[in-house]
């Protein structure tokens, strides 16, 4: 399905966790990304929130992160 998608090159699929510190988070990447070829998957985290991050919509800051078409985007938040 991963070549499917990048061969299509109309769409991008992301993946965004979201938990406190220590709570799984990279095992359950780990699980979930095992059968993904790693080439084709842009993994960005993000740790606390800046003085900036703060004044702007909660996912703003992720928004220039987003995986391009036919790519596969893994986001980690900590909260």
């Amino acid at each position: 399905m991963q070549d499917v998608l990048a061969a299509q090159n109309r769409w991008g699929l992301l993946l965004v966790f979201q938990a406190m510190d220590a709570a799984g988070k990279d095992g359950t990447i780990k699980h979930v990304m095992s059968g993904v070829n790693p080439q084709g998957v842009q993994v960005t985290s993000f740790k606390a929130p800046s003085t900036e991050d703060r004044t702007t919509d909660f996912l703003w800051r992720t928004m220039k992160h987003f995986p391009e078409r036919g790519d596969i985007g893994t986001m980690l938040i900590l909260t």
